[in-house]
């Protein structure tokens, strides 16, 4: 399990006398650099159309404390600034204190409230754009996504899917987001 959500390698080779032996690799977390492919970075752009991490804010909501801590890390290293909420009733309240969150990551599965819940709960008005990631996303987050023009991005990720989703959103949403 944790092989998958962290994207390495757990190795445990058995000690009869001394108990187990754990070794972790994870490959590197990128460091902050532009958010584009290389396609992209051909293309011109504005600055009306940059979507640089540096100043923007990115609010994580995920129940499973060790992939909200690794989206937090990637994200930080990306440059961007990062909050925390274990699920969508802490997020809530997040949003309504902090003013400056301009993506929310949200998971869409989650005790008290989820995902979906979070996003209707909030008005239009005062609403950052979403991401949702999810390895089962259900029939409702996709019409969202087509109705609504909400972002999915499929569990498992790798760090870069991460950036290059968040980046996505930010550019779709303009500089003032």
């Amino acid at each position: 399990m944790i092989d998958s959500v962290m994207f390495g390698a757990v190795a445990a080779p058995r000690n009869e006398y001394e108990g187990q032996d754990f070794n972790w690799d994870t490959p590197p977390v990128p460091s902050a650099g532009p958010c584009e492919t290389a396609e992209a970075q051909a293309e011109p752009r504005s600055e009306a159309e940059d979507a640089s991490p540096k100043g923007r804010t990115v609010l994580v909501v995920d129940d499973h404390e060790l992939l909200r801590h690794f989206a937090l890390r990637v994200l930080r290293r990306a440059g961007f600034d990062s909050l925390a909420a274990s699920d969508g009733a802490e997020a809530l309240d997040v949003l309504r204190s902090e003013h400056d969150i301009d993506l929310v990551l949200s998971d869409l599965h989650m005790p008290r409230m989820g995902g979906l819940e979070l996003y209707r709960a909030l008005g239009v008005a005062q609403r950052p754009p979403f991401l949702f990631a999810s390895g089962q996303p259900s029939p409702e987050l996709l019409a969202l996504c087509r109705s609504d023009g909400v972002t999915l991005l499929e569990k498992p990720w790798t760090p870069s899917a991460l950036i290059a989703a968040c980046c996505g959103c930010l550019r779709r949403c303009g500089p003032d987001r």
